[in-house]
């Protein structure tokens, strides 16, 4: 058995100071030689690395009988077979024990032809271990109603008119943040995923506060996307301006004026979404550069993007480029709530800043 990480580790992970002892090809490519050398019959790869990634390791590294994998968060529906390699997968969050049986024959050779894969549904009808819950019930009793992860000395304003009217202050505290551990250059998320609803005093974060405003728990995506989609998205955005479509964003300063022509889309039978009218509502858009400093966005270049699930995988809102135009997409497996509650842990204080112009409207 051998093991492989995700590249992205490091800025996935809440660990300090994680570094990767190489590319998870080279890695693989000198642990199945070193198997060999001592005497492996079978090889096996446990990896979290996603499914993608477990297909191009199965074809550039020969020698890999069986691939177990995760971060994909994703069943195999079968046993996937690339070259001499098999793949399964191990899912989410327990709903099923994945059975793999491998026969092997007298020259300890893996019978492929005969493997057997099985997902096994983990429903009541499995009890659940007594020893395993009395300790878990032991916790649950311990654990107050809610745990104070840090504090904040500035109310947090999470109404619908804060966060869907112009910028907001906690917003912009989330995505920098996000922006920050990501190595993201923009970060656009749309106001409907910051929830709440209310204003939260100053005092505690709590675990009970962070959940309420991540309500929908959507990952963040990475993703490559041009600048001249980047406009047409902001432009989305100026038509959403005072619904939940409206875009937060970090590494990028924008202007809107509801007095000027707004985007129009549609959506065809087939799915395909169009853009009728481009509209005209976005007068300026700025980025951060690579020394920090704002220049004018530039339609021909390629950014690094940050955003979340419900915009990236569901077209939510309309937002269809990221899904159509963007390129090297990743699955951070991070949520608002992981990560401000990784913040919490770290700076202990979390105060939102006062708008700082990277979203005006024009009143």
């Amino acid at each position: 058995f051998f093991s492989l990480m995700t590249e992205g580790f490091p800025f996935v992970t809440s660990g300090r100071d994680v570094e990767l002892s190489g590319p998870n090809i080279e890695a693989a490519t000198a642990a199945v030689a070193d198997l060999n050398a001592n005497g492996a019959e079978v090889i096996v790869g446990l990896t979290h690395i996603g499914m993608d990634r477990d297909a191009e390791l199965a074809a550039a590294v020969p020698g890999i009988d069986i691939i177990f994998g995760g971060h994909s968060h994703e069943y195999t529906g079968g046993a996937v077979r690339v070259g001499g390699t098999v793949i399964v997968n191990g899912g989410e969050k327990g709903q099923y024990a994945a059975r793999l049986d491998v026969p092997v024959d007298a020259e300890g050779q893996v019978d492929h032809e005969h493997i057997r894969y099985q997902l096994i549904p983990v429903t009541e009808r499995i009890p659940a271990a007594e020893d395993v819950e009395a300790m878990l019930a032991a916790y649950r009793e311990s654990f107050p109603d809610a745990i104070a992860l840090g504090e904040t000395e500035i109310a947090w304003d999470m109404t619908k008119e804060a966060i869907r009217d112009g910028e907001s202050p906690v917003a912009n505290l989330i995505n920098d943040r996000m922006r920050g551990k990501f190595r993201a250059e923009i970060v656009l998320n749309n106001a409907g995923a910051f929830r709440g609803k209310k204003v939260y005093p100053p005092g505690p974060v709590t675990d009970v506060m962070l959940r309420e405003i991540d309500e929908f728990s959507n990952y963040a995506y990475t993703l490559d996307l041009d600048g001249r989609y980047v406009a047409e998205v902001l432009e989305r955005s100026a038509a959403c301006l005072g619904g939940g479509g409206l875009l937060h964003g970090a590494g990028v300063r924008y202007t809107i004026d509801p007095s000027r022509v707004a985007q129009v889309i549609s959506q065809g039978e087939d799915g395909e979404w169009t853009v009728d009218l481009p509209g005209g509502r976005v007068t300026s858009v700025e980025v951060v550069d690579g020394t920090g400093a704002w220049v004018a966005l530039n339609p021909d270049a390629t950014y690094r993007i940050l955003s979340n699930s419900f915009i990236v995988k569901q077209e939510g809102d309309g937002y269809f480029w990221f899904k159509k135009y963007g390129r090297n997409l990743e699955n951070t497996y991070s949520t608002f709530y992981s990560i401000l509650a990784e913040i919490a842990g770290n700076e202990g204080v979390l105060n939102p800043e006062q708008p700082d112009g990277r979203l005006t409207v024009v009143r």
